[in-house]
This record gives C-alpha cells, structure tokens and sequence, in this order.
C-alpha cells in the first residue's frame, strides 16, 4: 500500500509539475519507474513467486490510477468541486491532461518496468 501512495503521489506531481516539453516522455519515465518501486516493495516482503509479480503489477496500475485521481481533486479548477456519478469520474479520469490517448502505452511500461525489477532480482 505505501508503494502505492509514494508513486500515486509521484504521477500527481510529473503530470502537474513536469510541463509540457516531452511530456510523453516524462510519463513514461514515471511510469516505469512506479512500476519498479512496486516490485521492489513486494520482493523486499519476499513476495517473489507468480502472485508477487502480479500484484506489484496491478499496484503500479493503482497508483497511476490513483495518481490520477489525486490530480482531479487537487488541481485548482474554477470553482468546481470532483463530481459524485462514478461516470462522470471515470469520463475526467480518462481526459485529464490526456491521459486517456496514452493510457495503453502507460499501463505497458508500468508492468514492463515490474517485470523487469523481477527479472533483475533473479540475477542477484
């Protein structure tokens, strides 16, 4: 759960603060990176086996996920408080600061940056 936070926290502030020069880039630099904070924390607890490697993934997921959601209800808007119709959160989940048009390309690097912690373990 604390790899989840620390890197939900980490997208909040690469989207809010990065800017926009290669902001591509810059996400998926986080993304990968949150993906291996997530498979360090489950093989620091010894969690090495098959359901190990798919939670770390799952949790780099979360916390892109809930970075994301982080960067709703913290950004400042006119006004406007976050809404309470689970559509309506998942319709600004995917639109904010285009994260629905590089959504496939992050979840890829979050798992392929967990995968490659697990794989870089093995050698140790």
């Amino acid at each position: 759960m604390g790899g989840c936070v620390i890197g939900a926290f980490a997208w909040y502030l690469v989207v809010r603060f990065a800017g926009e020069r290669e902001w591509i880039v810059k996400r998926s630099i986080a993304a990968w990176l949150i993906g291996m904070a997530t498979a360090t924390v489950m093989l620091s607890s010894g969690r090495k086996r098959a359901a190990g490697r798919i939670l770390a993934a799952l949790a780099a997921l979360f916390a892109i996920v809930l970075g994301q959601a982080l960067l709703i209800i913290l950004a400042p808007t006119a006004g406007a408080s976050p809404p309470h119709d689970p559509q309506a959160w998942l319709r600004l989940l995917i639109g904010a600061e285009r994260f629905g048009t590089i959504l496939p390309l992050i979840c890829a690097l979050a798992i392929a940056g967990s995968a490659a912690r697990f794989i870089l373990a093995r050698s140790d």
